[in-house]
């Protein structure tokens, strides 16, 4: 996998393992900024409950993607699980 997408991986995973950095990363990076659907997709959600003051976490976010999909819940299950610690998140945001 390229590093830039690694990196996107890791700025998503970050953000659900570690909201307090959601407005530090909406600040940096746009939608377009994610190469694949499906990473835009989850940055989206979170966007959106950002901006609406809501609590980010897998459930909510998952709910704010749309109706019930199994392999939306595995990639952002893998995202949370491939990502340790939301410590390098900055660093990932440069790549990205």
């Amino acid at each position: 996998m390229e590093d830039y997408l690694l990196a996107q991986s890791g700025v998503l995973g970050s953000m659900l393992i570690s909201p307090e950095i959601v407005g530090d990363v909406m600040a940096q990076l746009r939608p377009e900024d994610f190469t694949e659907d499906s990473g835009r997709a989850v940055f989206e959600a979170v966007r959106e409950l950002f901006v609406g003051g809501e609590k980010i976490d897998l459930v909510t976010v998952l709910n704010r993607m749309g109706p019930p999909d199994k392999a939306r819940k595995q990639y952002v299950l893998q995202l949370m699980d491939n990502t340790p610690t939301a410590a390098h998140y900055r660093e990932y945001m440069e790549i990205v």
